[in-house]
């Protein structure tokens, strides 16, 4: 579905816009590097070695679907062994072969017809951009004049304040980043954990800074935008993971938190309403987008734990709710967050969570008792 309101747009754009979804990807002409294929050969190798470490095991063996972590060098069945290298060189002998027929054969990289190119090149060179819809899978189009525009809007919202993205400002948060796993590396006796855990801001292309997006609000009468910061590398991903993997031990025996929707189906078939029960509606928005920080640092969940952990789990908190910042590609502007548990960072459901958990536990007098609200 296309939204276009009060305005005509040639033909062409509908007609291929209507055939193409959110979910595909456009890549160039350019053959991707070897090293793409060599990487996936290795993540299926190790996902394959651990198949066979756990075939005769009865806990839940590791999907192949998903990536695991590396081995770590337990034996394997020679065989095995023998068969992931012959399987690798074939691979690896088959995709160079495909390369080399590719350049020979410049037409036969293509898979759009000549109708779709001609489509797409003449929206890029329009005065229109393609812009995601915000609850359907479609597209809205919006004038380029106006893009610039409505990234400043988005930045003049309380949420953010002026930033810059140098280096020499920066480096103050990495300084606080090695220092803390440091002392979670002495804490838990483990090099092996300091170094995955530093591991994440020396990957190529890395950046504490994410970009800036949006989709449109077409369901809505006045049509607005929402807000999307995108962090594909970021640099703090090693230290989120941690704290999220923390704080999901603390909260997994809290039953009222839902973490899929099998669950949400699941409590409405096993309970009966009366007009004695009171329902509140608390949007998420009040903790991912506009929650406070000050709220957000918050350790009582970890208060069964020594007061060494708490320290370093509430600085952990503080260093990755303050070290925030997002850029626009479009106007070059660079600024820092102030409100919310870190929009699409790898930390950010967890305090979330946890916000929601101290916050109910208040409205319900804050009485507690086994992880259920007395």
């Amino acid at each position: 579905m296309l939204h276009v309101r009060d305005c005509k747009v040639p033909w062409p754009f509908v007609w291929v816009l209507a055939r193409f979804s959110r979910k595909h990807i456009f890549s160039s002409r350019k053959l991707p590097p070897p090293e793409w294929t060599c990487s996936a050969m290795q993540d299926f190798g190790q996902r394959i070695r651990w198949k066979w470490f756990f075939r005769n095991s009865s806990a839940p063996k590791p999907s192949i679907v998903f990536r695991s972590t590396s081995h770590g060098g337990h034996v394997v069945d020679p065989g095995l062994v023998f068969w992931l290298d012959r399987f690798h060189q074939q691979m690896i002998g088959e995709m160079l072969r495909a390369r080399k027929r590719a350049k020979q054969k410049k037409s036969a990289v293509p898979n759009m017809s000549p109708l779709v190119r001609w489509g797409l090149s003449l929206l890029k060179s329009s005065q229109w951009k393609a812009c995601w819809t915000d609850k359907t899978a479609s597209y809205a189009l919006v004038e380029r004049k106006h893009i610039a525009a409505l990234h400043h809007g988005v930045f003049d919202r309380r949420m953010y304040i002026p930033a810059t993205d140098d280096k020499q400002q920066l480096s103050k948060y990495y300084a606080k980043y090695f220092n803390l796993v440091k002392k979670i590396q002495d804490f838990e006796d483990s090099r092996e954990l300091g170094a995955q855990l530093a591991k994440s801001p020396k990957l190529p292309g890395a950046s504490l800074i994410s970009q800036l997006n949006f989709t449109v609000k077409s369901h809505k009468p006045q049509v607005s935008v929402r807000n999307l910061h995108c962090s594909g590398r970021y640099s703090f991903k090693g230290l989120g993971l941690w704290l999220q993997k923390q704080l999901a031990g603390k909260l997994a025996c809290i039953p009222y938190l839902i973490t899929n929707p099998n669950q949400v189906g699941q409590f409405l078939g096993e309970i009966s309403l009366n007009e004695d029960i009171t329902v509140y509606k608390i949007d998420i928005k009040e903790f991912f987008i506009s929650g406070e920080l000050e709220s957000l640092k918050h350790v009582a969940v970890f208060e069964n734990d020594s007061v060494a952990k708490c320290k370093f789990i509430a600085d952990t908190m503080d260093l990755l709710l303050t070290s925030q910042f997002v850029r626009s590609s479009v106007t070059g502007r660079c600024v820092q967050v102030r409100e919310g548990s870190g929009m699409g960072l790898p930390q950010s459901g967890g305090k979330a969570d946890a916000a929601f958990f101290i916050k109910l536990s208040k409205i319900c007098s804050g009485k507690m008792l086994e992880g259920k609200l007395a």
